[in-house]
């Protein structure tokens, strides 16, 4: 009975630090800031998109390299082709708590674009860990893939 005890205690710090599912407060406020992105993204509004960005953001968009900080955001976006960009949603968005005030997502982000008078949609497969910073969710890693 003590070495099982034993055993538990010993295995107690580790349970305690495994990732969990995300309780209703994450999920809100992962789906607050999928809502700003979306909303930002439909307005090609650039300084708001950056601005859910931590200051020391990754962030790998649909092609390479990989961005680093809000300038580096910033850099990928002011690259995109927003002439034929249209709207942006996420679905299917899991949502996982890794500690406190920090959570990774993964889903898809479904961008319309319009071409030749077409409108077509992009499915990207789409990770990113947001954290609280000074009290306000940040997104600090972005990964975006093409669905194939």
């Amino acid at each position: 009975m003590r070495r099982a005890l034993l055993s538990l205690l010993a295995l107690l710090p580790l349970l305690l630090a495994a990732p969990s599912r995300a309780g209703t407060r994450e999920d809100a406020a992962v789906a607050g800031v999928q809502e700003q992105w979306a909303a930002a993204f439909a307005k090609q509004d650039i300084d708001a998109l950056v601005a859910l960005y931590g200051r020391e953001a990754h962030f790998y968009g649909s092609s390479p390299p990989l961005f680093i900080g809000q300038d580096g955001v910033r850099a990928y976006f002011k690259a995109l082709p927003w002439a034929i960009l249209r709207d942006a949603r996420f679905s299917d968005t899991k949502t996982v708590r890794l500690g406190p005030g920090i959570v990774i997502t993964a889903g898809l982000l479904n961008v319309e674009r319009e071409v030749g008078g077409e409108k077509m949609v992009s499915v990207f497969r789409l990770t990113m860990t947001l954290q609280r910073q000074d009290g306000v969710w940040r997104i600090v890693s972005h990964h975006a893939s093409p669905k194939s």
